[in-house]
Protein backbone atom coordinates (compact mmCIF):
# COMPACT_ATOMS: atom_id res chain seq x y z
CA UNK A 1 0.00 0.00 0.00
CA UNK A 2 0.97 3.54 -0.42
CA UNK A 3 2.94 5.33 2.10
CA UNK A 4 0.87 7.11 5.39
CA UNK A 5 -0.04 10.63 4.29
CA UNK A 6 -0.90 9.43 0.50
CA UNK A 7 -4.06 10.64 -0.87
CA UNK A 8 -5.09 6.71 -2.32
CA UNK A 9 -4.08 5.44 1.00
CA UNK A 10 -6.37 7.67 2.73
CA UNK A 11 -9.60 6.82 0.42
CA UNK A 12 -8.10 3.15 0.89
CA UNK A 13 -8.81 3.52 4.71
CA UNK A 14 -11.66 5.61 4.81
CA UNK A 15 -13.33 2.59 1.97
CA UNK A 16 -12.33 -0.26 4.73
CA UNK A 17 -13.18 1.66 7.83
CA UNK A 18 -16.77 2.36 5.85
CA UNK A 19 -17.20 -1.65 5.73
CA UNK A 20 -15.36 -2.38 9.30
CA UNK A 21 -11.95 -3.58 7.24
CA UNK A 22 -8.44 -4.08 8.69
CA UNK A 23 -6.37 -4.09 6.29
CA UNK A 24 -3.47 -6.53 6.20
CA UNK A 25 -0.36 -4.41 5.17
CA UNK A 26 2.31 -6.49 3.37
CA UNK A 27 4.68 -3.44 2.12
CA UNK A 28 4.28 0.46 2.12
CA UNK A 29 5.52 1.91 -0.74
CA UNK A 30 6.12 5.78 -1.97
CA UNK A 31 5.87 4.98 -5.53
CA UNK A 32 2.91 4.16 -7.54
CA UNK A 33 5.76 2.56 -10.09
CA UNK A 34 7.17 0.40 -7.27
CA UNK A 35 3.39 -1.03 -6.36
CA UNK A 36 2.55 -2.00 -9.54
CA UNK A 37 5.93 -4.01 -10.40
CA UNK A 38 5.50 -5.61 -7.22
CA UNK A 39 2.03 -7.00 -8.10
CA UNK A 40 3.02 -7.56 -11.28
CA UNK A 41 5.45 -9.84 -9.37
CA UNK A 42 3.10 -11.68 -8.01
CA UNK A 43 3.24 -10.09 -4.37
CA UNK A 44 -0.44 -8.97 -3.81
CA UNK A 45 -3.31 -6.73 -4.85
CA UNK A 46 -3.12 -3.08 -4.47
CA UNK A 47 -5.67 -0.12 -4.25
CA UNK A 48 -4.56 2.31 -6.75
CA UNK A 49 -5.55 5.22 -9.24
CA UNK A 50 -6.91 3.90 -12.54
CA UNK A 51 -4.96 6.20 -14.37
CA UNK A 52 -2.06 5.40 -12.84
CA UNK A 53 -2.33 1.60 -14.10
CA UNK A 54 -4.42 2.33 -17.66
CA UNK A 55 -1.45 1.14 -20.02
CA UNK A 56 -0.37 -1.91 -18.17
CA UNK A 57 -4.13 -3.10 -17.62
CA UNK A 58 -4.97 -2.12 -21.80
CA UNK A 59 -1.77 -4.77 -22.00
CA UNK A 60 -2.80 -7.09 -20.09
CA UNK A 61 0.00 -7.03 -17.72
CA UNK A 62 -2.77 -6.15 -14.29
CA UNK A 63 -6.62 -6.44 -14.02
CA UNK A 64 -9.01 -4.43 -12.23
CA UNK A 65 -10.85 -6.55 -10.06
CA UNK A 66 -15.02 -5.92 -9.40
CA UNK A 67 -15.17 -4.61 -6.00
CA UNK A 68 -18.55 -3.30 -4.41
CA UNK A 69 -17.91 0.47 -3.81
CA UNK A 70 -15.19 1.01 -6.53
CA UNK A 71 -14.07 2.69 -8.34
CA UNK A 72 -13.98 5.88 -6.28
CA UNK A 73 -14.64 8.93 -8.54
CA UNK A 74 -12.61 12.04 -7.36
CA UNK A 75 -12.39 15.41 -9.65
CA UNK A 76 -9.13 16.47 -10.80
CA UNK A 77 -8.52 20.58 -10.48
CA UNK A 78 -6.02 22.63 -12.39
CA UNK A 79 -5.29 25.78 -10.37
CA UNK A 80 -2.99 29.45 -10.65
CA UNK A 81 -2.89 32.23 -8.95
CA UNK A 82 -5.78 34.65 -9.99
CA UNK A 83 -3.87 37.55 -10.23
CA UNK A 84 -0.61 35.59 -11.70
CA UNK A 85 0.07 36.48 -15.43
CA UNK A 86 0.85 33.69 -17.47
CA UNK A 87 4.18 33.15 -20.32
CA UNK A 88 2.81 32.32 -23.41
CA UNK A 89 3.81 28.94 -22.68
CA UNK A 90 2.05 28.87 -19.59
CA UNK A 91 -1.44 30.13 -21.35
CA UNK A 92 -1.02 27.19 -24.04
CA UNK A 93 -0.69 24.44 -21.44
CA UNK A 94 -3.74 26.15 -19.71
CA UNK A 95 -5.84 26.46 -22.70
CA UNK A 96 -4.63 22.81 -23.24
CA UNK A 97 -5.99 21.33 -19.72
CA UNK A 98 -9.56 22.79 -19.88
CA UNK A 99 -9.81 21.95 -23.61
CA UNK A 100 -8.50 18.49 -23.61
CA UNK A 101 -7.02 17.61 -19.99
CA UNK A 102 -10.32 15.35 -19.62
CA UNK A 103 -9.64 13.22 -22.08
CA UNK A 104 -6.33 11.57 -20.66
CA UNK A 105 -7.95 10.00 -18.01
CA UNK A 106 -9.16 6.92 -17.62
CA UNK A 107 -13.00 6.29 -18.36
CA UNK A 108 -14.90 4.34 -15.47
Amino acid sequence: MREPGSGTRTLMERLFAEHNVAPRTGAEFGSNETIKQAVMAGLGLAFISAHTVAAEVAAGWLSVLPVEGLPIVRQWYAVRGKQKQLLPAGVAMWDFLKAEGASFLPAV
